[in-house]
């Protein structure tokens, strides 16, 4: 009769090893910037991605336009010849942060200086043309001619076309050309 013989020999056969990933989701940083009345505006800063370290916000202010206060204020945020420097640091993930920031004006917008966010992986500018508004003379009394002046002014190297503005007297004043 046939014999069987076992022929099997065990194997070692390699286990997967499993190594954690170091990859983060990188941050996605929305920056806005809005008048709030006529001497204050607010910067916000929304990450829509993951965790944001680092984060440094400068505002360089414009010509005829002269910083008073911030919020949050020293050290966050210190300022210097018209360079507005806040040191955020992390802005986690689905949060935001604000930035309010008073200033004094020569009739120069007071949103028109550029903004730039950083933070490693990204970095946001904002800076598109802005108006600048001057009456001459610059204080008048009642009943008065006032001229004024309005420039468009394009701080760019970009073309941008179809720009109209809308200037909306108050009532009581009349517009003689």
């Amino acid at each position: 009769p046939p014999t069987a013989t076992n022929t099997a020999r065990p194997t070692n056969t390699p286990q997967p090893t499993i190594t954690p990933s170091n990859t983060r989701t990188p941050p996605d940083l929305d920056v806005d910037k809005e008048p709030q009345d006529d001497d204050t505006f607010v910067i916000i800063i929304e990450n829509q991605g993951g965790d944001a370290d680092n984060v440094v916000v400068e505002e360089r202010l414009r010509e005829g336009v002269v910083y008073v206060s911030s919020i949050p204020a020293s050290p966050v945020c210190t300022q210097r010849a018209g360079l507005i420097v806040c040191t955020l640091g992390t802005i986690l993930e689905g949060e935001r942060a604000r930035i309010d920031v008073t200033v004094n004006t020569d009739g120069t917008d007071i949103t028109s200086g550029q903004t730039t966010v950083r933070t490693p992986g990204q970095t946001v500018v904002i800076d598109e043309p802005y108006i600048s508004k001057a009456s001459q003379p610059p204080f008048a009394a009642p009943g008065a001619q006032v001229d004024y002046t309005i420039n468009v002014i394009n701080p760019t190297d970009r073309t941008f076309n179809n720009v109209s503005v809308v200037d909306t007297m108050p009532q009581p004043i009349t517009i003689t050309s």
